[in-house]
């Protein structure tokens, strides 16, 4: 899409160049003398204007002996040696002061003054300047530059370019009065743009006395239509008319008569200024332009029937408008034999089918039609635009049966947008093919539906693809979203992912229940393979609105067996559940018997409860189970001494009771006392605690008569403490390596003790989030 600007460049850089060249009129013809020098009194000139500057850059360090033609930003002509151009564009020279030497007025022979993108911040453009009367070429565009445009520029009746452009953040340049421009008759090229001009009242009648200019650009100055425009147009040899981001209406004068009848006009720019109604029918009159910008506008009608003459319009753009009426008629306004190349109406109120008349426009590479009333079907006549690189036809009416078919013959599209348009059903194997070199898709908000497979991510190069709010369900095997800050419930669509076989959510702050639907994870059912999905290693990440697939053939992180372990190759046999660390609540379901090639199942540090279900015996591939830190209750089953693969286990901190199960596999685990600790009501081997044997009953306040004793037991108790504080203060006084290891387990119990209070209060933190 191409849109206009106040600093946009002109297209006429030809006729530029050709302006330049005649500025510093260059004379081959005479020989040069190879002891030539300057003037002397035009590098004194030149000295005295250095002298008030400021440098940042250094790019004046040239400056200095006598030959001033040979130093930087400085020419001279070849046949008198005198200095005919002075260029310190893009050097953020400035004058600290304000103040600009006039020590310029030596150079009576500069024809050339460029002094564009300075830094010469709230100077004024100083009055001397109209003494310069040789000069050709004057731009001062966006170098800070502030205060009045002095008249006295119009002294320089020899002028060919004027560029003012008052783009910059800190200046302000104005004009009430444009008499002065009146007298540059010989000018070609002139750029007011963004000086405010808002008090003029009669410039129309002036730049009517402009006959030579091929370029004029007045965007964003304030103007309006006040008085009545010229009713001889002068301004035949124009071609650029840039006129944005002024106040003009269609039902003045000067619209109507000066800005319509221009047969050499090949641009013309009046986006956002304020035209209501319809273009007027002489619009037609501009038989040479190409490029026609009314964007932004409060335009209702439809396009003129004289439109039809513009054979030679390459853009149109009256988008953000009012246009409305059917889209047929609009289309039926362009020419037959055109040259169209973009096509840009969003935004308007355009209504009906889209007619086959779209096809006629066979030169078109960008169609924008978002944000339009039509309805009907997305019309095959697109087809027929094979040039077509850019497509939207987001937010309309249209409806979509299938996947529009003639989007098949579409092979250079770089950007397509069809998002909420209705489409329905899969994706075809043929859009992966045809699209793949799209730079920018969006799908979103329509109702396609199937798998969305890594595979076909892998085969496209675009760099926005948004196929949200669909009914897509991502084709993934691998999935991880540990340690971020996702809240909410596990999707049911998870269960709908049939190949995936690694599940990692842990981390978050993630909470409901555990859905009973995960058991339909039919990867997680049987054993996989070497060639199996994740012999294509994905990670995937997932928001609300965007599936973001990338490529991963590293090694990965897994949480197994109490431990962070890599898995490079060895990932392709791992199946993985892991909603550690999140608030998830309610019972294990008892369909976790349905993943019998599940190898690791990390639920802890959670509030879930309910008991163990017995279906966890029915997973016979597992090797690593951790339900620690969570708020289980009942006996452990019995099931789970039948779990032969069994390597690392831990139930800790829970509300388990009864006697521990027996069984050879377990008896194998390391370190197994630790598996059960925080559950006060477990016992039995590897715990010292028995269980309570039938007929005991609690103890009765006789137990206590020999309380009393207590006071001496007490005693007993401090005397020891104090001794064996002394003996331990004795060891650490003269065994160095004793108070090593004793700092040592300081520091580490310190820095468990840390991560547990700072996770703590991330959690509480998440979840007022």
């Amino acid at each position: 899409m191409k849109t206009s600007s106040a600093s946009e460049s002109t297209p006429n850089n030809m006729v530029l160049s050709f302006l330049r060249i005649q500025s510093t009129a260059v004379a081959a013809a005479v020989p040069v003398s190879r002891n030539l020098r300057c003037i002397p009194h035009e590098r004194d000139a030149l000295l005295d204007f250095r002298a008030g500057l400021i440098d940042p850059e250094n790019y004046l360090s040239s400056w200095q002996g006598k030959d001033c033609c040979q130093w930087n930003g400085i020419r001279c002509s070849n046949r008198t040696g005198h200095v005919v151009e002075l260029s310190l564009s893009f050097t953020n020279v400035g004058f600290p002061d304000g103040q600009m030497s006039s020590s310029l007025l030596g150079l009576k022979n500069l024809r050339t003054l460029e002094l564009s993108s300075g830094k010469f911040t709230g100077t004024p453009i100083l009055e001397f300047i109209g003494g310069l009367k040789n000069l050709r070429y004057l731009s001062l565009s966006s170098a800070m530059f502030g205060g009045r445009v002095p008249p006295q520029l119009g002294n320089l009746s020899k002028l060919l370019h004027l560029d003012l452009n008052g783009l910059s953040w800190d200046s302000y340049i104005y004009s009430a009065d444009l008499a002065w421009l009146s007298r540059l008759t010989t000018l070609q090229y002139l750029d007011l743009s963004l000086v405010n001009l808002s008090k003029v009242i009669d410039w129309a009648h002036v730049v009517n006395k402009l006959p030579s200019l091929v370029t004029l650009s007045l965007s964003g100055c304030g103007l309006r239509n006040v008085i009545p425009s010229p009713g001889h147009i002068n301004l035949t040899s124009l071609e650029y008319l840039e006129l944005s981001g002024n106040e003009f209406s269609s039902s003045s004068v000067g619209t109507k008569n000066l800005f319509w009848d221009l047969p050499s006009l090949l641009h013309l720019g009046m986006s956002v200024c304020d035209l209501q109604g319809s273009i007027p029918q002489n619009v037609g009159n501009m038989t040479s332009v190409t490029r026609l910008d009314l964007s932004d506008n409060n335009q209702t009608s439809t396009l003129p029937t004289t439109f039809k003459k513009l054979n030679n319009l390459e853009e149109s753009s009256p988008y953000m408008n009012s246009i409305n009426g059917p889209i047929a008629v609009l289309l039926e306004r362009f020419p037959a034999e055109n040259r169209l190349q973009d096509l840009i109406l969003f935004e308007n109120k355009l209504t009906g089918n889209l007619p086959s008349q779209l096809g006629h426009l066979r030169n078109l590479t960008t169609l924008m039609l978002s944000d339009n009333l039509p309805t009907g079907e997305l019309h095959t006549g697109i087809s027929a635009l094979r040039k077509l690189t850019e497509l939207w036809l987001d937010s309309n009416n249209l409806e979509g049966p299938r996947f529009p078919e003639w989007l098949r013959s579409q092979n250079d599209m770089h950007v397509l947008g069809i998002s909420n348009t209705s489409i329905v059903g899969p994706i075809p194997p043929w859009f992966w093919v045809t699209f793949s070199g799209t730079q920018h898709l969006v799908l979103s908000r329509n109702q396609i539906s199937g798998l969305l497979s890594p595979t076909m991510f892998r085969k496209m190069e675009a760099d926005t693809m948004d196929f949200s709010d669909n009914c897509l369900i991502p084709s993934l095997s691998f999935l991880s979203l540990r340690s971020n800050l996702f809240s909410g419930h596990i999707p049911q669509q998870i269960s709908k992912m049939k190949q995936l076989q690694y599940l990692d959510l842990a981390c978050n702050n993630i909470s409901g229940i555990i859905p009973e639907s995960l058991a339909e994870l039919i990867a997680m059912a049987v054993p996989p393979q070497e060639d199996g999905p994740l012999s294509h290693m994905v990670d995937c990440g997932l928001s609300i609105d965007v599936i973001d697939v990338v490529s991963y053939t590293d090694s990965s992180l897994v949480v197994m067996k109490g431990q962070q372990l890599e898995f490079t190759s060895g990932i392709v046999y791992m199946v993985n559940i892991n909603f550690s660390c999140n608030s998830l609540t309610g019972p294990i379901p008892e369909e976790i018997g349905r993943l019998p090639a599940l190898k690791n199942l990390i639920l802890s540090w959670n509030h879930l409860s309910g008991i163990i279900p017995d279906s966890i015996g029915e997973v016979p591939s597992l090797e690593s189970l951790d339900l620690s830190h969570n708020n289980f209750f009942g006996e452990i089953p019995a099931s789970i001494s039948v779990l032969t693969s069994l390597i690392f286990l831990n139930l800790s901190y829970n509300n388990l009771t009864g006697r521990i199960p027996s069984g050879n596999q377990l008896q194998t685990l390391s370190d197994r006392a630790s598996i059960y600790i925080g559950n006060p009501g477990l016992s039995g081997p590897p715990l010292s605690k028995n269980c309570l044997e039938p007929g005991l009953t609690p103890a009765t306040p006789e137990a206590h008569k020999h309380g009393g004793d207590t006071v001496f037991d007490f005693l007993a108790i401090g005397c020891g403490y104090v001794m064996g504080l002394w003996i331990v203060f004795c060891l650490f006084l003269f065994k160095k390596n004793y108070r090593v290891v004793c700092f040592l387990i300081s520091d580490g119990l310190y820095d468990w003790v840390y991560v547990k209070v700072a996770l703590s209060r991330a959690f509480k933190t998440w979840k007022k989030v």
